[in-house]
């Protein structure tokens, strides 16, 4: 990622509603990427972003947001550091099926849903 800090800056105006929404459409995007083996070189820098993201955002959310938060950024590593090596080849549906589960509880985490 280029200048973290900057882009923490930026990042941290928005309100946590927002910040998880953006790690949600970040996790989306993993998904999406997915569904085409061939561009999973591209998600490497998603990933890396979203390892920031959620690294940024987790102590300002609810102890249950903090929790998935904590669960994922691990394991986003490790597959970013997988793919970098061409490890994860055989397992890219998992990947995608657990990016997409992940994308959906977040963004029902952030209340950007609730119609209140």
């Amino acid at each position: 990622m280029k200048n973290p800090e900057i882009i923490k800056e930026r990042y941290m105006k928005d309100s946590l509603k927002v910040r998880l929404g953006g790690i949600a459409a970040n996790l989306a995007r993993v998904a999406s990427f997915l569904e085409n083996k061939s561009n999973i070189k591209a998600i490497e820098p998603i990933l890396d972003e979203s390892k920031y993201f959620i690294e940024w955002t987790a102590f300002h959310a609810p102890f249950k947001t903090q929790a998935l938060l904590s669960e994922i950024q691990p394991i986003l590593a490790l597959w970013q550091r997988g793919i970098s090596k061409n490890l994860y080849h055989e397992n890219i549906d998992n990947i995608k099926k657990k990016t997409e589960l992940w994308s959906e509880e977040i963004l029902l985490l952030s209340g950007l849903l609730d119609m209140n």
